[in-house]
């Protein structure tokens, strides 16, 4: 089963949540792929079009405050 990345622009409490944890979930995708195909991680992340961080090229994360990127719930 595919799931798509909500990116719907809410600002409540668990949109913020949800948005800290897409690089978690990116991560964690990424490293399946590779497991299960063998394919080159960095290539992966290329195509998922990834910085190193695990955020979109461009993303940001304007509606999350940078203490909430640093401690979570």
């Amino acid at each position: 089963m595919l799931r798509h990345e909500w990116t719907g622009d809410g600002d409540c409490a668990n949109a913020r949540e949800y948005r800290l944890g897409l690089p978690q979930r990116r991560e964690k995708e990424a490293h399946t792929l590779a497991e299960l195909t063998g394919w080159d991680l960095p290539e992966i992340r290329e195509r998922m079009a990834l910085q190193s961080d695990w955020t979109h090229r461009g993303e940001h994360f304007d509606t999350v405050q940078w203490w909430e990127r640093i401690w979570k719930n």
